[in-house]
């Protein structure tokens, strides 16, 4: 906690999805007992003395993502996962990203951005149903600013997707589906997490 790591709030939560899924593997390669004999409770620490710049609780989509973004930027990071494996519930989703401006798109010849994104889903949300969403519309508009570099981020880490392929009511193909399922992702995240120490 005495070092001075500079970590704006923009380049942590612009990969923070991504970086999710990582931060979980890493966290739960030690927790396994070391003999069939340990059990869980023999195994839980008496006192805790650790210290890091962040302390994650949960090791699903997000938590992962955050800590690896964290780690890739300076800071030491010490993730807390109930379960026995990492992933959450982003394990167990469809798994699809829908995305505007990915290199996915840009390889099969798409051409799409953000604001045409969300110019297509206020076409069909209508001013009356945004001006009730408040801040989850807020919220949105970032999805749809950092969803292609989301995607970009996993695609570098080696998680794969199908894609682009079209999504009802939109103008461009832009949904990007996890392959061969949803909870594939923390194969490719957990090595990126142990190598960065968290």
């Amino acid at each position: 906690m005495g070092t001075d790591n500079s970590i704006s709030r923009r380049s942590f939560i612009g990969a923070a999805p991504a970086a999710a899924a990582a931060a979980t593997m890493a966290a739960l390669a030690g927790c396994a007992p070391t003999s069939k004999e340990e059990s869980l409770a023999s195994t839980d620490p008496t006192s805790w003395d650790e210290e890091a710049d962040l302390v994650i609780i949960g090791c699903g989509g997000c938590g992962s993502s955050a800590a690896i973004s964290a780690a890739e930027n300076g800071a030491s990071v010490i993730v807390l996962e109930a379960a026995t494996t990492m992933g959450g519930s982003a394990v167990l989703c469809a798994g699809s990203f829908v995305a505007a401006g990915t290199k996915m798109q840009a390889d099969a010849g798409i051409t799409d951005d953000p604001n045409l994104y969300l110019s297509d889903v206020k076409g069909f949300l209508g001013d009356a149903t945004i001006e009730r969403a408040g801040d989850d519309w807020k919220l949105f508009e970032m999805q749809a600013r950092e969803g292609a570099a989301t995607v970009d981020w996993l695609q570098a880490m080696g998680v794969e997707f199908n894609g682009p392929l079209p999504y009802p009511l939109h103008s461009a193909d832009r949904l990007h589906v996890l392959t061969p399922t949803a909870g594939e992702w923390p194969k490719a995240l957990q090595p990126r997490m142990e190598e960065l120490g968290v």
